[in-house]
């Protein structure tokens, strides 16, 4: 029997089976995942509609906090279970947030030197985390001494113009500028 014609078949089908990428071991192959079968087919696409989710995600976290959604709305969270108070600003203005109830306190200018509570600052937001703020001026006439029997929060000036917060009975230093968002330490 000649063997030599049976040769150039099975090369032959060898050379077919690795060319059309068959492979011959028992390789477990993985199953395709559940965001690969939510594909859109365009990566682009899938990271725009990822991306778009996380934002509507901290928009929604920023006006249930009722804080502009500029903020790291996480770490403005996490000062709150600190128990902390929480500072931040934006086009001049300020606010302290407390963590007890979340309610936000006018370190600008709003017709009276004592702390005033933003009440429609906290709404505005709730309905729109991206609301524009208008302009603020910074508040004159701050109290020069602590009155240990004045409602809190309390703030006033001292020792070359800082400003301190007396709440729940500690005193915090206020920075002289207002940014992003500050946790604020008590000094006492």
């Amino acid at each position: 029997m000649n063997t030599k014609k049976y040769l150039v078949p099975i090369a032959l089908a060898t050379l077919t089976l690795t060319a059309c990428g068959t492979t011959t071991t028992t390789e477990p192959s993985a199953a395709p995942s559940s965001s690969a079968a939510a594909s859109s087919g365009s990566a682009v696409k899938d990271l725009e509609r990822s991306r778009g989710d996380s934002v509507d995600q901290e928009r929604a976290a920023a006006a249930e906090a009722g804080l502009p959604s500029s903020l790291d709305i996480e770490y403005a969270l996490a000062v709150a279970k600190d128990h902390k108070p929480f500072v931040f600003g934006t086009a001049g203005c300020g606010w302290v947030r407390l963590p007890d109830d979340g309610s936000l306190w006018a370190l600008h200018d709003t017709g009276s030197p004592a702390l005033t509570r933003d009440h429609a600052a906290e709404s505005a937001w709730r309905a729109d985390p991206d609301r524009d703020v208008p302009r603020c001026k910074p508040v004159s006439g701050i109290p020069t001494a602590d009155d240990p029997t004045a409602a809190q929060p309390y703030r006033w000036t001292a020792d070359y113009g800082n400003q301190y917060l007396r709440w729940g009975g500690k005193v915090y230093i206020l920075p002289s500028t207002v940014g992003v968002g500050l946790a604020l330490t008590p000094v006492s």
